[in-house]
């Protein structure tokens, strides 16, 4: 398979919040590779120190290309941990592998924005009004479960790219499919 197929696979359904941001489980992410290409393969190099912080590193090989993808070891806010346990290293790495598949496609879109300035320094963050806006009457006027589907995933890309919480997009979506479901 080539990368553009690949980055067209979605998981937003596997993805997980965590504090403010979104992560693909590892798990899911090595099962999705490997059912694309059965003889994929990664390495962790040895982690290195940065003064008191950690780097972790991962080459993932699939498709007979290899791509190296690197992670400091970081807490929910994403901000790297002061001598970190082993804990927080082997999360880093499995978060770091997550990382090095998505850079063969798998969920690359998870981390666009990731490079982006903090919203401390007045970058504007998260979704427009307008576009909820938006999102919310495409919710309200499907008439079908193959409309709200549509629009679901529409709008679960738009929060994830966004890294804004969508329980309240969720929960109109949900009752919308119970009202639709009723109507069967």
């Amino acid at each position: 398979m080539s990368f553009l197929e690949l980055r067209k696979i979605d998981v937003s359904e596997n993805v997980k919040k965590k504090g403010q941001f979104s992560y693909l489980s590892w798990a899911y992410a090595c099962d999705e590779l490997l059912q694309k290409d059965e003889k994929a393969t990664w390495e962790f190099k040895e982690p290195k120190m940065f003064g008191d912080t950690v780097m972790v590193y991962c080459s993932v090989t699939a498709f007979g290309v290899t791509r190296n993808a690197h992670l400091a070891v970081m807490d929910l806010k994403n901000q790297a941990i002061k001598n970190p346990d082993a804990q927080a290293v082997n999360k880093a790495m499995q978060r770091c592998l997550t990382k090095g598949i998505a850079l063969h496609g798998i969920g690359l879109y998870l981390y666009q924005g990731e490079d982006m300035p903090d919203e401390s320094d007045g970058s504007p963050v998260g979704i427009s009004e307008a576009v909820i806006k938006l999102l919310n009457n495409q919710i309200d006027q499907a008439s079908n479960l193959d409309e709200l589907k549509a629009a679901w995933e529409i709008g679960n890309k738009e929060y994830l790219n966004a890294r804004q919480d969508n329980t309240e997009f969720k929960n109109l979506v949900n009752c919308k499919k119970k009202d639709l479901e009723g109507k069967k």
